[in-house]
């Protein structure tokens, strides 16, 4: 995502959005998929760089709602970090 900063790269979005939970369809069961928080962390940061200075609302509001999500019991341990991330990415 580094080296593809403000591009909007939809491959590496859609790899990064498979990441967190937030951006799944309603449809998608998070028992399919387990992500471990510090992977849901990297994407949140990953998704704020590729959608650097872009404006793109959608991913404004998920990151908004990311920053108030209460904590998951798999987030817990890390919610702070979760949310800090959350804001980077903003």
């Amino acid at each position: 995502a580094a080296g593809k900063r403000g591009s909007e790269d939809p491959a590496i979005a859609k790899m990064l959005c498979l990441h967190i939970p937030a951006l799944h369809p309603p449809s998608f069961t998070e028992l399919e998929l387990e992500v471990p928080a510090l992977v849901q962390i990297s994407a949140l940061v990953g998704v704020g760089l590729l959608y650097q200075a872009s404006g793109q609302r959608l991913m404004t509001e998920v990151m908004l709602g990311e920053i108030a999500r209460p904590p998951t019991n798999e987030l817990l341990g890390c919610r702070e970090s979760y949310s800090v991330a959350a804001g980077i990415a903003l």
